[in-house]
């Protein structure tokens, strides 16, 4: 999928966010979307990297709507079902 593609499935899906991991000043959160086939098998890990210096007083939890995230998507990868 296009860039352009993820971020109108993480509106259209709105899919939960959650962290997977702290390093070095950056949360790393993870999204699971489908690819928008008929038979919805193609399931997408959207991966976005937020450093703590963007994040100023605004609140960032454990789990959260991905479509919050989506100025930091650092990629994405097809899961293999």
């Amino acid at each position: 999928m296009e860039l352009n593609d993820i971020k109108k499935a993480l509106y259209k899906q709105n899919p939960r966010a959650r962290i997977q991991s702290k390093n070095d000043g950056i949360f790393y959160y993870i999204a699971p979307i489908t690819d928008g086939t008929i038979d919805q098998e193609t399931k997408i890990e959207v991966r976005f990297e937020v450093p703590v210096a963007d994040m100023g007083i605004a609140e960032f939890h454990d789990v959260m709507d991905a479509k919050h995230l989506i100025r930091w998507i650092s990629g994405s990868r097809t899961l293999n079902l």
